[in-house]
Formats: structure tokens, C-alpha cells, sequence
């Protein structure tokens, strides 16, 4: 799967805007605020309906205009993408003409994932950072039985919160709400729990193969399930402790809402014994292990990869391996760089892969050619 075709108007400096690239590597030069940042935003906008930047929609739009547009094709699927969204309506999606309501449609059809230079915040970040992440993988590499999983909980959860808000609930329906909201919550613990386990396999192998990247073989993975662990679902739930937050504050206090992914040193947290690069560098193999549990399965369409400006913070040697690593992989891939001389040599490409090169100008795109 890759996109042929990428139509921007009105989202950020970027507008009337026409991309044709090529299936598999494009490299994206420009000066800073030139647009090239903005031009991988809209890729992952349209492929998920949010952005990796920021999480509101308006700063979005440029900042004058009423509304940004993106049209994007995919082959050789066929797939044509709509996108539009206002400062005041939430997204217009349609795909091949029909209406799209959940992102997670989007996803199944579009599939992104984006190396950032905040790739640090897997271990620095807060538990939403690790369950968003964590989510990702456990719906690409189970998307037939994730899909529903995910919907129900959320739904049993908000569900059980607008009881507890409502302080008038008895004790019959107090049951038949915890009893649906124990029931999904047992599904996504096991989907979790054992992705958990292969992600963990697939980064240790990943890091195993190359030199650069040995040191990150000491990175232990540990999934928190979101209550203590050394008691049952139901029985967290049932502790007084607990029952009186919940009657305070009208809000379920355990579950896998409250999940995390706790990343270990020899023991200690990572964020306390990493450096920030270091940690940036086992940020993006995290991500790039995910797509290797992908890759593992049969009939799975791997992620477009967007890598935004990794040139500017990774030394020749770690940039380098990571352009080896996602080389194995049989998918497009969008770079942004300041200039051509950032990248290593042209040999470490496959010599059918080599990078088709763009500039961006003023929030315009144009494909050139490198000097011999």
C-alpha cells in the first residue's frame, strides 16, 4: 500500500498544494518553516484524523482560512480519501464517497506510523503516552478482534462513570454495569498482555542484530494492567478504598484506562538512568518493532513511515541504522531534512529503492533531482 497522490489546501502554510510521490522512499528537503514539517503532519492527519503535533484541531487551519482540505490515493488498492475540517465542526471523512465516522476505520485503511523527535516521551511522557502507543499496536496487529474490544470498553466505561456521577444508583445496577465493564475489560487485558509479550521479543531481536543499537537489549518491558496486579479486576474494585473515590469523585478508579508500560533499566525506571538521546534512539526502535510484529503476519498491510527532521538530532551512525532498519521493510516512507547532505551515502539504499527527492518552498512541493 502506498500513497500515489496528496491534494493539501488550507492546513497550516500549506495550500493548493499537489504531491505526487514516489512508492517507497521520499526525502524532503527545506529551511525550517518551509513546510516540510507541516507537509508529514498532513499525511498523518489524513491517515488518522488527529495530529502527532498538537491535539487540537484549529491550529491547524491556516490562519486564513475557514477550513483545511486533504484528498489523498492510495494504490494499488484504489482507496481515495477525503478529509475536511472547520474552526467549528468536527471532521468531514469520506472514502470513496462514503461517510467515515471513526478513526479507527480511517486506521484500518491508512495505517501511519511516525517517528518524531518526541519519541523521548515513551519514557518520559505520562501513561496516556504508553497506552496510545501501546493501542496502536495492539489494534494493527489484532484489528479484526481489537476493533469491537476497543468500542465496547470505552463504551462500558462511560457508561459505568455516568452511573456513578448520577449518585442515585442501586445496588442491581451498580452490578450489571461493573459486570459488562469486568467482562471487556478481561478482553483488552489478554490483547495487551500478549502483544506486550511480542513487542518486547521483536524489539530485543531488533536490537540484537546490530551493534549500534546492543545497548538496547537491557530494556525491560513490564505491562501494568491499570490496578494492582496481585489482585483480580473485581476484587480491586470491590476494595472500600476504592468504592469510596469512585462515590466521590464519579469516576471508575481501576481498570485499563488507567494502563501503563512500565520501561526498566536494570531494574530503575529508564527515564532515570537514559540519557534524552539515548532514549529517543529506543523510541524509535519501539515503533519500528511494531511494524516488524506486523510484518510477521501474513495478508497485513505495514504503515506508511513518516520520520520528521531525525536527521537533525541522531548521529551518522544511529541515523544510519535506522535508515538500514526500515529499508527491510516493504513500505513508502517520508523523510524531512534540512538539506541532502544530512542523509549517508546513496549506497546504503536497495538500488531499486533509491530516494525520490522533493523540495518544499513557501508551501509549495517540487520533485529534483541530486547532483552526481
Amino acid at each position: 500500500m502506498y500513497l500515489s497522490l496528496l491534494k493539501v489546501s488550507g492546513f497550516r502554510n500549506l495550500d493548493g498544494l499537489r504531491f505526487q510521490p514516489g512508492p517507497r522512499f521520499n526525502c524532503i528537503s527545506g529551511d525550517n518553516g518551509s513546510g516540510k514539517s507541516s507537509l508529514l503532519e498532513a499525511l498523518y492527519v489524513l491517515g488518522t484524523g488527529k495530529s502527532y503535533r498538537v491535539a487540537q484541531h484549529r491550529p491547524l487551519i491556516h490562519i486564513q482560512a475557514e477550513r483545511f482540505s486533504l484528498y489523498g490515493e492510495l494504490q494499488p488498492s484504489g482507496y481515495a480519501i477525503g478529509m475536511e475540517r472547520s474552526r467549528q465542526s468536527d471532521s468531514h471523512i469520506v472514502v470513496n464517497g462514503d461517510r467515515v465516522h471513526s478513526a479507527s476505520q480511517l486506521a484500518a485503511i491508512m495505517p501511519v506510523q511516525a517517528l518524531t523527535l518526541d519519541d523521548f516521551q515513551l519514557f518520559e511522557g505520562g501513561p496516556r503516552v504508553r497506552r496510545r502507543f501501546l493501542d496502536w499496536g495492539v489494534f494493527h496487529v489484532e484489528q479484526q478482534g481489537s476493533g469491537p474490544v476497543f468500542r465496547r470498553f470505552e463504551r462500558a466505561v462511560k457508561q459505568r462513570n455516568s452511573g456513578l456521577k448520577s449518585g442515585k444508583i442501586s445496588a442491581s445496577e451498580r452490578q450489571a454495569w461493573t459486570h459488562e465493564f469486568l467482562r471487556v475489560s478481561g478482553q483488552l487485558h489478554e490483547l495487551r498482555t500478549a502483544y506486550t509479550e511480542t513487542l518486547l521479543k521483536e524489539f530485543r531481536q531488533l536490537c540484537e542484530r546490530s551493534d549500534t543499537l546492543a545497548f538496547g537489549r537491557e530494556l525491560g518491558i513490564q505491562y501494568s494492567p491499570g490496578w494492582d496486579s496481585r489482585l483480580t479486576l473485581e476484587e480491586a474494585l470491590s476494595r472500600p478504598g476504592i468504592q469510596e473515590r469512585e462515590r466521590r469523585t464519579g469516576i471508575t478508579q481501576v481498570g485499563p484506562h488507567r494502563a501503563d508500560l512500565r520501561m526498566l533499566w536494570e531494574g530503575m525506571p529508564a527515564r532515570d538512568v537514559l540519557s534524552r538521546g539515548q532514549m529517543k534512539v529506543l523510541g524509535h526502535c519501539l515503533k519500528l518493532a511494531q511494524i516488524r510484529c506486523l510484518a510477521q503476519r501474513e495478508n497485513t498491510t505495514l504503515p506508511i513511515i513518516l520520520m520528521d527532521d531525525l536527521a537533525a538530532e541522531l548521529d551518522q551512525a544511529h541515523l544510519t541504522e535506522m535508515l538500514r532498519l526500515i529499508d527491510s521493510f516493504d513500505t513508502q516512507v517520508f523523510m524531512t531534512v534540512l538539506a541532502a547532505d544530512q542523509l549517508p551515502a546513496p549506497g546504503l539504499w536497495s538500488a531499486h529503492d533509491d530516494p525520490r527527492w522533493f523540495a518544499v518552498e513557501a508551501g509549495r512541493v517540487h520533485p529534483y533531482r541530486l547532483q552526481e
